[in-house]
C-alpha cells in the first residue's frame, strides 16, 4: 500500500465540485455557531451579566438598545448562513463589527469580548459560501 491513500483522506484539488461543498458546509456551520453564540452572549450581557447588575434603560442609556440589537443581528446572521446568502452575513458583520464588535474585542474583559469575536465568524462564513458559489458557476 505505498502511495495509495483512503478516500477519507486524500486531499480533494480545490476546484472540485466536493471541495465546494465541504467550503459551503462549513461556511454555513460556522455562520449559524456565530450568529448563535453572539445571540446567547448578548442575552448573558443584559439579562446575566456576572461583572455587574443586569442593564436597565436609566443606568445603562445606549447599551440597553444596542445589545438587544446585536443580538437580533445574531439571529439573523444565524438565518442568513442557514440560506446560505453570504452578501447578507456580509452586510451584518459590517454593521455590527465595525461600531460595536471591533469595541466589544478590544476592551470588555473576558467573556464579553467574545462578541466581537463571534462577528469575526459571519466574515468568515461569508468568504466561504462567496468562494463556495463562484467554485460552482
Amino acid at each position: 500500500m505505498t502511495g495509495i491513500m483512503p478516500v477519507w483522506i486524500a486531499p480533494r484539488p480545490l476546484g472540485s465540485r466536493q471541495a465546494s461543498i465541504s467550503r459551503r458546509r462549513i461556511g454555513v456551520w460556522v455562520g449559524a455557531a456565530s450568529g448563535v453564540v453572539c445571540a446567547v452572549l448578548c442575552a448573558m450581557f443584559v439579562f446575566a451579566n456576572p461583572y455587574s447588575p443586569p442593564l436597565t434603560f436609566q443606568r445603562a442609556g445606549v447599551w440597553a438598545l444596542i445589545v438587544p440589537g446585536l443580538g437580533a443581528g445574531g439571529l439573523l446572521s444565524a438565518v442568513a448562513a442557514i440560506r446560505r446568502r453570504p452578501r447578507a452575513l456580509l452586510m451584518l458583520f459590517f454593521i455590527s463589527f465595525l461600531p460595536f464588535g471591533l469595541y466589544l474585542l478590544l476592551t470588555l474583559p473576558r467573556i464579553f469580548g467574545w462578541i466581537g469575536a463571534s462577528h469575526l465568524g459571519y466574515l468568515v462564513a461569508s468568504l466561504l459560501l462567496r468562494v463556495s458559489e463562484a467554485d460552482e458557476a
